[in-house]
């Protein structure tokens, strides 16, 4: 059969018209423990169905595919004794892929033990099935019911106010309450938040990160000027905008022996003067007429080069500073 011919079955927005005693919720609460039993055998946890919202349309084709192997007598056998969808049959009568089967195997499966045995009488009846050709509140009007926050359905389980109910469409829903529940009482709550409907949120959060990530990245290996320290070996220093060193090179051998020695990269640009200046009187690269430093680009700020103010002092080092233009003394 095609597609279309299969799908007679869907799940009506109409409330289910059952009569409700402290009798049936009791045996309904002795048949849902006794299916959350029964459905770990197919590796199936009804709280895992809560985690997502299904389509209204996907759930109705879910619910056909379980009536199709409910009333097939000899498929239903197969899948009792293997505890799995035959997904061959069911791909080829549906034109589903295999992919798709997969996707929505526990929903199927649920569906399926529910509808197949008899003992599960009271939960059967609290969901809402009709003929595709039975009159029905128009789908459209599911979005208006939607618009209400509060949603009604017997309760699956409970652990204070954490409590999982399904709908007479087949909704497994998390919800909040603050009432006393029991299972298999009909409760009428406010759904719990998923992760899919923070989406919008969590993608606009997660492109702001990259574009601040991105501008972090760029000014961090963005070269806004470079430092040439005059020891006796001038020695160049290519700083970013958080006056971080990203380079640091010579044109001579001493120079280069230096560079290699001293550890700078990554480091303040203050750090990386005091250690060259350290460096050179400590191995002879001191010149007679002392330390000149030239900046290009964007200037050193006042009092930022504390560390090595503090060491041309103590050593009484003769020191100048070009800062981009501008002749400053540290001390």
């Amino acid at each position: 059969m095609g597609k279309d011919e299969r799908t007679v079955y869907r799940f009506s927005s109409m409330a289910p018209l059952i009569v409700i005693s402290d009798e049936i919720i009791e045996e309904r609460k002795e048949q849902i423990l006794v299916l959350k039993k029964e459905l770990i055998n197919y590796r199936v946890v009804l709280k895992d169905l809560a985690l997502r919202e299904v389509p209204y349309s996907i759930k109705n084709e879910l619910l056909n595919i379980a009536f199709f192997i409910v009333q097939d007598v000899e498929i239903l056998d197969k899948f009792k004794s293997k505890k799995s969808i035959p997904m061959s049959v069911v791909a080829k009568e549906f034109g589903k892929t295999r992919r798709y089967l997969e996707e929505w195997r526990d929903n199927i499966i649920t569906y399926v033990v529910i509808l197949s045995d008899p003992k599960y009488k009271h939960i059967q009846d609290y969901l809402r099935v009709i003929e595709d050709e039975e009159r029905d509140i128009d789908v459209n009007a599911l979005s208006i019911l939607k618009d209400n926050n509060d949603v009604k359905g017997i309760v699956i389980s409970c652990r204070k106010k954490n409590v999982m109910i399904m709908t007479s469409m087949g909704d497994l829903i998390k919800v909040k309450t603050n009432d006393i529940t029991s299972i298999g009482e009909e409760v009428t709550a406010t759904p719990k938040k998923l992760l899919s409907d923070y989406k919008f949120h969590i993608s606009m959060l997660a492109a702001i990160f990259i574009v601040l990530i991105g501008i972090t990245i760029f000014r961090y290996t963005k070269v806004v000027s470079t430092v040439m320290v005059g020891t006796t070996s001038d020695i160049i220093l290519e700083v970013n905008s958080f006056d971080k060193i990203k380079n640091i090179y010579s044109r001579t051998e001493r120079g280069n022996k230096m560079v290699e020695t001293i550890d700078v990269i990554d480091k303040g640009v203050d750090y990386a003067i005091y250690s060259i200046i350290k460096y050179a009187n400590e191995n002879d690269m001191m010149p007679q007429t002392g330390i000149i430093v030239a900046v290009n680009g964007k200037p050193i700020k006042y009092g930022a080069l504390s560390k090595t103010e503090d060491y041309i002092y103590v050593e009484q080092i003769d020191f100048k500073l070009n800062n981009s233009g501008m002749e400053q003394n540290l001390y």
